[in-house]
């Protein structure tokens, strides 16, 4: 399938527009639900590209010169001439989320009650948009979202030291929201975002059903796992012997019990209470928090090999959605998330779309 409304721009670290790229040899890019995607563009080594395409620049991809547009930054460049005489640039990068993986938590934060939107934003601001103490950390340019999805509330978390985009990236896997940074004109905005359900299951939205029947499914493989399995966690925090404080985190609306009991030890001495100064309740949520860690429910795999069929990407279903994997040689209908989708253009134009999902 050829398709042509797709355009990629350069532009520099001052965000100016360098060059629309009209002579691709093959690029291909990768959207991820929860962390930043990647790409690589190759373009012969022109003067005009040689110009345009540098370590520090971004590459903009654009869909109908739409306003909101993804921008990733060039962080690898190759330039090489092959035994034919071929001179070529080989760009590759991560998406503009990435800047947040140049910054640590760098001082302890507590997070009480807060949505998870609320803890991103916190962590984003003070760690690279408005870090009062260090301004040098700021980037600038980068920006929170006034319409982000605000996502569960957390009764407690705390961070000292993390990569910044690699803590963001973890709290939105582990509570299944997606976040991205848009590129809208000069400004970088952060956004945290949820899938639209797309399955079979409700009734609302247009299912998205990736199936046998059609092609859509062209093979899959599905497992279940309990080994690794825990319902209920102690865990044990500071103090020494008798008078070490300890607590039971337990998975499920019942405790669980017998069989269906696996259990889990978890060492949290270093959760402290400060000499006194963070209360019993406080601390009790720091411990609940850190046994819900060790939480893990049966493992479930799907491996499947799939194409977009008769849905257009972007339009019938998009990153993040849920929807529904159906295999009538196996008698298998599941729900699964889109995470990740791989999109490519070969030098005769030639585009693909490639769709990862994950339970």
């Amino acid at each position: 399938m050829k398709i042509t409304p797709i355009i990629f721009e350069t532009y520099d670290r001052w965000k100016r527009q360098i060059l629309e790229i009209d002579d691709i040899i093959s690029i291909i890019w990768t959207d991820r639900y929860y962390s930043p995607g990647d790409f690589e563009l190759v373009v012969p080594a022109t003067p005009k590209n040689i110009a345009a395409i540098k370590k520090g620049y971004l590459v903009g991809i654009l869909r109908d010169r739409a306003i909101e547009q993804k921008a990733a930054i060039i962080e690898k460049l190759v330039r090489s001439v092959d035994e034919e005489g071929r001179k070529r640039i080989i760009a590759s990068g991560r998406f503009i989320g990435a800047y947040l993986y140049r910054r640590i938590i760098s001082n302890q934060t507590i997070c009480t009650n807060m949505t998870l939107w609320g803890i991103v934003s916190k962590l984003a601001t003070e760690n690279a948009i408005n870090d009062t103490v260090r301004t040098d950390r700021n980037f600038g340019n980068i920006g929170l979202s006034a319409s982000s999805d605000e996502g569960a509330t957390i009764e407690f978390a705390q961070f000292t030291g993390q990569n910044l985009g690699g803590q963001i990236s973890e709290l939105c896997e582990a509570y299944k929201m997606g976040w991205r940074m848009k590129k809208v004109g000069a400004i970088y905005t952060v956004e945290m975002y949820q899938g639209i359900d797309r399955t079979t299951s409700q009734s609302t939205n247009q299912p998205a059903v990736f199936s046998d029947e059609d092609g859509s499914l062209q093979s899959i493989t599905y497992s279940e796992n309990d080994s690794d399995r825990v319902t209920s966690a102690k865990v044990a925090g500071e103090g020494q012997g008798t008078a070490r404080k300890t607590a039971w985190l337990e998975y499920g609306y019942t405790i669980p019990a017998g069989y269906d009991r696996y259990e889990a030890y978890v060492d949290a001495r270093d959760l402290s209470t400060n000499d006194g100064e963070i209360d019993i309740e406080e601390y009790k949520k720091m411990m609940a928090a850190r046994g819900r860690e060790a939480i893990r429910d049966t493992e479930h795999i799907l491996e499947a090999s799939a194409t977009f069929g008769p849905m257009k990407y972007g339009t019938d279903v998009n990153l993040g959605d849920l929807c529904t994997i159906k295999s009538t040689a196996l008698g298998l209908e599941i729900d699964a998330r889109l995470v990740e989708v791989i999109e490519s253009i070969d030098e005769t134009g030639r585009y693909s779309a490639i769709p990862t999902f994950a339970i």
